[in-house]
């Protein structure tokens, strides 16, 4: 992940295929895959929300092998990613984690951090 531009309330940030792909999971698996009490609590955003951002930035297919992909996204949005990313690899069993989310836990724990620093950057 590299972060080309940061605007007020504005990130452009460039995905690899893989990347792209582990951040789209973690967003269905919290939406859509984990049972999670008190949901909006724990994950700070309605399901309503997170479907938002799965079907308006993430909802077209991946042709190109080794693309990179170019993406634009509000604090808020960012902010869904990271809490997404959180949850996933805090909620899955980790026998079950690659299956469900096509990446391993390190390699989202990774994406996760990097997100992380991008939110420090924003609030900053």
């Amino acid at each position: 992940m590299k972060i080309i531009d940061i605007r007020h309330n504005h990130i452009k940030i460039s995905f690899s295929r893989h990347e792209r792909t582990t951040a789209n999971n973690a967003l269905n698996e919290t939406c859509n895959g984990m049972h999670i009490s008190n949901y909006e609590n724990i994950v700070g955003f309605t399901r309503e929300k997170i479907r938002s951002l799965l079907i308006n930035k993430f909802n077209y297919e991946i042709k190109e092998p080794g693309t990179y992909f170019i993406m634009d996204f509000t604090n808020e949005e960012v902010m869904i990613i990271t809490n997404s990313l959180n949850q996933t690899c805090k909620g899955l069993d980790v026998r079950e984690f690659h299956t469900r989310t096509g990446a391993q836990l390190e390699e989202m724990q990774s994406l996760l951090e990097e997100f992380r620093r991008l939110l420090a950057q924003i609030k900053n």
